[in-house]
């Protein structure tokens, strides 16, 4: 302090000049780096948003895959996938660019969308096995073996209580993938044990009795592992492989939405942050620059104290 008062008044005011000027120019570089961060954050923001975009797009496609049985639809969904978690992973490199912690939360979406594509690839396995059209899969099996013993009946002219039982049998094979249905299946196992019964007991031949046996059992075989197929697929209704990846969707979409929610509290908070810390600058240089000028008049007090008592001294000795 006494160094302080010893200072001329013109050095004094030139340190808090120095002093204003750096805490003003402190000030301008940290808003300049908070404005700039801000910025960051809400570019991070935007591309989140696009992310969530891309992520709303890649579940229509797999719906779109789903109803449509389109072979490159599926193509197209597994590389935008694939193109979906590039984009979370540059995303959590932003983070941590920016040194917002939310690793948990990005690793939870990544391994998410990992089980949703996996998901998706189990759906895709299981739509070709079924077959995409009525030629492909299951499906086609299931024809060529029932139309071998519709065939073989029409060329022996059979009686219509064989027709009737190869039509009912059709009937419950559309039932079922109509409604999805196991009680379809119990039906077809006993109209088929009818039908062997009927087969047993009409005046055809040995031969064809045994062809169409063969056939027969070739069609129920088809149809079981149909039916096995499709409940192993079984639907949006939370059923299946298609209700586990409907489940990881909503998973997924909800920690996409929070993941945005906490992003614009963490911009939020830098906006409240550097208000506060650009207000304590200010208040800090006002505080130091206040004393310094009191320290200023006090430094001018004591000189015009001194000077005033060298002048009186002066004044008493002329008297005398």
């Amino acid at each position: 302090m006494k160094t302080l008062l010893n200072l001329s008044v013109r050095k004094t005011l030139l340190m808090i000049a120095l002093l204003v000027i750096f805490s003003f120019t402190l000030l301008s570089f940290s808003s300049l780096y908070r404005i700039n961060q801000m910025m960051e954050v809400e570019t991070l923001s935007s591309r989140l948003a696009n992310t969530q975009q891309q992520m709303l797009v890649l579940f229509r496609d797999e719906n779109n895959f789903i109803n449509g049985l389109d072979s490159q639809g599926f193509e197209r969904m597994q590389q935008k996938g694939d193109d979906l978690q590039r984009q979370v992973l540059t995303i959590k490199t932003d983070f941590s660019k920016l040194g917002i912690r939310r690793h948990v939360q990005i690793e939870d979406v990544l391994d998410q969308l990992q089980a949703y594509q996996r998901a998706a690839k189990s759906i895709a396995d299981l739509l070709f096995r079924i077959g995409l059209d009525e030629k492909q899969g299951l499906r086609g099996e299931l024809r060529r073996s029932i139309h071998g013993a519709e065939n073989l009946l029409s060329e022996v002219q059979a009686s219509p209580v064989l027709m009737v039982d190869m039509l009912t049998l059709r009937r419950n094979e559309k039932d079922f993938i109509i409604r999805k249905n196991t009680k379809y299946l119990d039906k077809h196992q006993a109209n088929s044990e009818l039908f062997k019964q009927n087969i047993k007991s009409s005046e055809l031949t040995v031969i064809t009795k045994h062809q169409l046996s063969q056939s027969l059992s070739a069609y129920q075989m088809a149809f079981e592992h149909l039916v096995q197929a499709q409940l192993s697929l079984g639907n949006l209704k939370g059923q299946g492989a298609l209700g586990e990846m409907q489940l990881l969707a909503t998973n997924l979409e909800s920690l996409m939405n929070q993941l945005g929610t906490d992003l614009r509290q963490d911009l939020t908070q830098i906006k409240q942050e550097s208000h506060w810390y650009n207000m304590l600058l200010l208040v800090l240089v006002s505080v130091i620059s206040s004393g310094l000028l009191i320290l200023v008049n006090k430094m001018i007090t004591r000189r015009l104290d001194r000077l005033q008592h060298h002048l009186q001294g002066f004044a008493e000795g002329d008297a005398d």
